[in-house]
């Protein structure tokens, strides 16, 4: 079983490239500003601070991003 590097939730990129990270192994960047990004495949990224060419894009032109927080399970069982 692969592990996830820990440096995957941890790194938010440097200097005028950002990074969020999502569910492994996506994540959004963006290059100058945060008002345009793109989703990548980081699957062959194994160093987040040099191997950002590494990712595949996948979706550019991203804009708004909404986080939605799932219930906890036990909400499931209430139904």
């Amino acid at each position: 079983m692969n592990s996830i590097n820990p440096d995957f939730y941890t790194y938010f990129g440097y200097r005028d490239w950002w990074r969020a990270p999502l569910v492994h192994p996506y994540s959004i960047h963006a290059i100058d500003g945060l008002d345009n990004g793109f989703l990548v495949d980081e699957s062959a990224t194994t160093d987040y601070e040099t191997d950002s060419n590494d990712a595949v894009d996948l979706i550019s032109g991203i804009q708004n991003f909404t986080f939605s927080k799932l219930p906890p399970p036990e909400a499931a069982a209430l139904g």
